[in-house]
């Protein structure tokens, strides 16, 4: 059955739990194939995803994973909050979600327009993203879930000689995708009037009428 687009993207959320069902092929070339239209900065295309099944290799991710994992959630138990014990088991069975995507980006066709800001940039991305989110939404129109996550880039030397990424591509994010055990039944977000005004910061809501 066709999804329609506002369905796809009011439903597709980050997944972490998945069923023992390999990926067929054809459906990862199908999403692929269609994400690919994505834009880029210049047209440059400046990505390069990385599909990995083998479960050693995931098995080295997921060990990978662990030590920023520990920092990001420092003192926080993961045994008494329902979200940490998700998280925390999402990360130990990284070994056997069906695929690993990495998405890499050739980081000589980036145009970083907001180098010079004295902040961290937010702009490098833009030529990347576009094409993980097409992955996402694709990957929900097929009835499968993803997760992507950005602490495995802590560990991006070791990732980089892992999958043998040449020095110029940069590691950008890292998703997870398999048939879920369940999809949200019910997405929670902000009102589209607490996040979008008229002519200014803060100015009237964005509104229908």
């Amino acid at each position: 059955m066709t999804m329609d687009l506002y369905d796809v993207m009011r439903t597709t959320a980050a997944i972490r739990e998945y069923e023992d069902r390999d990926v067929p092929n054809d459906v990862l070339h199908r999403i692929l194939d269609g994400a690919r239209f994505a834009p880029s900065g210049g047209n440059r295309q400046g990505w390069r995803v990385i599909v990995v099944r083998d479960r050693d290799v995931k098995r080295r991710l997921r060990d990978l994973y662990r030590e920023p994992w520990q920092a990001y959630i420092g003192k926080r138990d993961p045994g008494r909050d329902h979200r940490m014990r998700v998280m925390n088991r999402f990360v130990e069975s990284l070994d056997d979600i069906p695929v690993i995507l990495t998405f890499w980006a050739d980081m000589p066709t980036i145009e970083f327009t907001d180098g010079d800001l004295g902040r961290p940039s937010v702009v490098g991305g833009g030529s990347v993203w576009p094409l993980v989110q097409n992955v996402a939404l694709a990957c929900r129109r097929e009835g499968l879930g993803t997760a992507i996550t950005t602490l495995l880039v802590r560990q991006e030397p070791e990732v980089r000689k892992l999958l043998q990424a040449p020095d110029e591509f940069g590691l950008v994010c890292v998703m997870t995708l398999g048939y879920p055990r369940r999809f949200a039944s019910r997405l929670r977000r902000k009102p589209v009037s607490e996040f979008a005004y008229l002519e200014r910061f803060g100015g009237e809501p964005v509104s229908p009428r």
